[in-house]
């Protein structure tokens, strides 16, 4: 019985190593390139991926929460899961600033930006009400008293800031008010926005919550940009969510 020689076989053993190893690299290659592929066609092709998900299609989707009917275009509707009509309890949207639209190409950048300091899209969750009272009723009898004293400060927008207490389970948070037109009445606007170092992160640091139609509720999340002007986004933002409304005669 005749074996191979030694080195022979060391030949052959480290001949196969090296071709498995190149196989093994080659294969690594093929599929970093093919990501990149992917990568580059959803980002020239598709917007960035940040936008993969959103939809140009304007038609409404008629959507019923709780006793309320809501015609809402398509590209305003952020989850896909989202996107058919019908009964359901919760609706997420995109809302562009300040043409009230949602989603197109040509929008790319403003549905992209990650500058907390140029944010124009604002977030809708259209939810049925699970309480009796929005943000601005609950100020008076709640979240005036969860104000940390000596904290309140006066913007040039003309509003006021203060602290909200952590003991009321508030965790590094402002209330920004106006305000009441009447004394002891509710004022005009309300929102709570985070502080200014989850500010410098967040691209929609400040939330304020509404009551809308018969019995829903939209929980609003916003770039504190808007707080400059405060009583033209207020306008904006009641007009963008009435318009969502189907009218009934």
């Amino acid at each position: 019985m005749s074996t191979a020689p030694t080195g022979s076989v060391d030949e052959t053993t480290h001949g196969g190593l090296v071709a498995a190893t190149w196989n093994a690299l080659s294969l690594f290659a093929f599929l970093g390139l093919c990501t990149l592929i992917l990568l580059g066609v959803a980002y020239f092709g598709n917007g960035p991926m940040r936008a993969i998900g959103l939809s140009e299609d304007r038609t409404p989707i008629q959507i019923v929460i709780g006793n309320d009917v809501f015609a809402i275009p398509e590209n305003m509707i952020r989850h896909g899961t989202q996107r058919s009509p019908g009964v359901t309890n919760s609706v997420d949207l995109v809302v562009h600033w300040p043409s009230a639209e949602g989603y197109s190409s040509e929008r790319l950048a403003e549905f992209s930006s990650t500058d907390p300091s140029s944010i124009d899209t604002v977030l809708v969750g259209l939810t049925q009400r699970h309480s009796l009272l929005d943000m601005r009723s609950r100020f008076q009898p709640a979240l005036k008293r969860a104000l940390l004293g000596g904290s309140v400060t006066q913007l040039s927008s003309g509003l006021y800031e203060a602290k909200l207490d952590p003991q009321y389970g508030f965790i590094d948070e402002t209330l920004v008010y106006s305000r009441a037109q009447v004394a002891g009445g509710d004022p005009q606007f309300v929102a709570r926005c985070y502080g200014s170092t989850a500010q410098k992160k967040l691209l929609h640091p400040c939330e304020l919550d509404s009551f809308i139609g018969v019995s829903g509720a939209a929980r609003v999340r916003f770039s504190r940009t808007h707080l400059y002007d405060w009583r033209t986004f207020q306008v904006w933002l009641e007009s963008a969510l009435d318009g969502l409304l189907t009218k009934t005669d």
